[in-house]
């Protein structure tokens, strides 16, 4: 609160501190203090308390609940994500061991045939099959079982879908993301927030995630 005072200069201090002081729960909510993260939503506090007038207040609370549906839909793509890679990582387990015993059995019932999946599957010419699941299933698109969020990520172009993947599969920050991809931070989390508005604004159509 300290420093969402600082940020707005010593003439407002008396409004804004007295307009802080008398909705302290307010401030120390979390979902309030990642929205005054940013200047742009700071200036439009400001200038609601400042002003008070209805547009002033209007075009607050617009950017709150804009903020508030953001953080939803990251909720929702994480707690998604989490969830299809933990029951993933059971499949794949299971998988494995019946695959064990299936790699060393003859490709035919030719009890004089001595060759086996494995030495098939060791062949520099086929992919391996596990390559080819991982591939598949590290795309976000595939760990969704909500029908609009799937129609929504599908509606990406490749670009958004590597950013986004890439951040909520792979876990990645944008910093990490920015030097992997050789360009700045900064365009990264532009590309990020294009993309989680858009796909805010495709789940809005459908009512059911936001």
């Amino acid at each position: 609160m300290e420093k969402l005072n600082t940020s707005y200069g010593q003439a407002a201090e008396p409004e804004i501190q007295q307009f802080i002081n008398d909705n302290q729960a307010l401030f120390k909510n979390k979902l309030m203090q990642s929205f005054l993260k940013t200047q742009e939503h700071r200036e439009l506090l400001k200038r609601a308390i400042l002003t008070n007038t209805t547009n002033a207040k209007r075009q607050l609370d617009n950017a709150f609940k804009d903020h508030h549906a953001e953080i939803r839909l990251i909720s929702q793509l994480s707690n998604t994500v989490r969830r299809e890679a933990i029951r993933y990582d059971q499949k794949r387990k299971q998988d494995c061991k019946r695959q064990q015993s299936i790699l060393d059995q003859p490709i035919t019932h030719d009890l004089n045939s001595d060759i086996t999946n494995v030495e098939i599957w060791e062949d520099p010419r086929i992919k391996p099959l596990d390559e080819t699941i991982v591939e598949r299933d590290n795309k976000l698109e595939n760990k969704v079982e909500n029908p609009a969020l799937y129609q929504a990520i599908c509606s990406l172009t490749t670009k958004q879908k590597h950013i986004i993947e890439a951040a909520y599969v792979f876990e990645m920050t944008d910093t990490q993301i920015a030097a992997k991809d050789n360009v700045s931070q900064q365009a990264v989390t532009k590309t990020r927030n294009n993309v989680l508005a858009k796909l805010r604004r495709k789940l809005l159509e459908d009512k059911t995630m936001l």
